[in-house]
C-alpha cells in the first residue's frame, strides 16, 4: 500500500514541478536549481525526498481527518437545512473541540519540515513567470487586506471574507482532503479548515516580498 501511494505521490510531484514553469512556457533558473538539490542524503535524488516529503505531509492530514472525525463524532449531524444560527453555532462548537484537541499544536506539525522548500519551491516558481507575477499581484492585494495574526488555532473571524487561491496555483500545490484549504494572509501560507473556521497550520513567508 505504501509503495502504490508513492507512486502516486510521485506522479503528482513530477506533474506539478513540469507544470509550474512549463504552463507559461517557462523553465525554473539555473540558480533556483542548484539551491533545490539535497545537500545531506548523498546519492537520493530530489524527486526522490519530494516524494518522500509527500507521502509524510499526507500522513499528517490524514491523521488531522481522523481526528477531526472523531470530534464531530461527539456533536449532531451538520444542520444542513438549518438557520444561518443553527449552522454558526456547530461551526464554533466545532472550532472549540478542534482547538481544545489541538491545544499543543505547533507551526510544522502538518507543514512537515520536509514538504516546506517543496511548496516554496513550487510557489517560486510560478510566481517567477509573467502569469505568475500577475496572480502574485492579486494575491497580496487581497491578502494584505486581512489585518490579522496567522498563527496556529488562531480563529478566522466570521466578518472577514476568506482570501481566494488562484486555481494556477492549486494545481501545483499538493492535494488537501475536503476539510482543508489552503489560503493567504499576508506573506504566509495557512491551512484553514473550512467549517471550523480555525488555522490548523501556518507555512511563514511564501509570498516575496
Amino acid at each position: 500500500m505504501r509503495r502504490s501511494r508513492l507512486w502516486i505521490i510521485s506522479g503528482w510531484l513530477v506533474a506539478a514541478l513540469c507544470l509550474a514553469p512549463c504552463s507559461f512556457g517557462q523553465s525554473a533558473s539555473p540558480s533556483a536549481r542548484r539551491t533545490d538539490l539535497p545537500q545531506d542524503k548523498p546519492g537520493v535524488s530530489q524527486a526522490e525526498l519530494d516524494a518522500e516529503a509527500l507521502e509524510e505531509f499526507k500522513e499528517e492530514l490524514d491523521d488531522y481527518v481522523k481526528l477531526r472525525r472523531k470530534l464531530e463524532a461527539k456533536l449532531p449531524p451538520f444542520p444542513r437545512q438549518g438557520s444561518q444560527a443553527k449552522v454558526h453555532e456547530y461551526e464554533v462548537t466545532l472550532e472549540k473541540l478542534i482547538e481544545k484537541a489541538r491545544v499543543r499544536a505547533r507551526e510544522g506539525d502538518l507543514f512537515v519540515s520536509e514538504v516546506r522548500p517543496l511548496i516554496r519551491r513550487l510557489c517560486r516558481n510560478l510566481f517567477a513567470t509573467p502569469e505568475g507575477k500577475a496572480l502574485l499581484a492579486e494575491i497580496r492585494e487581497e491578502s494584505d487586506e486581512r489585518m490579522l495574526l496567522a498563527r496556529v488555532n488562531g480563529r478566522y473571524p466570521y466578518g472577514i471574507p476568506l482570501s481566494s487561491t488562484p486555481y494556477e496555483l492549486l494545481k501545483l500545490l499538493p492535494p488537501l482532503p475536503d476539510v482543508l484549504e489552503y489560503r493567504f494572509l499576508g506573506a504566509h501560507l495557512i491551512l484553514i479548515d473550512v467549517e471550523a473556521r480555525i488555522i490548523v497550520d501556518v507555512l511563514r513567508n511564501v509570498i516575496p516580498r
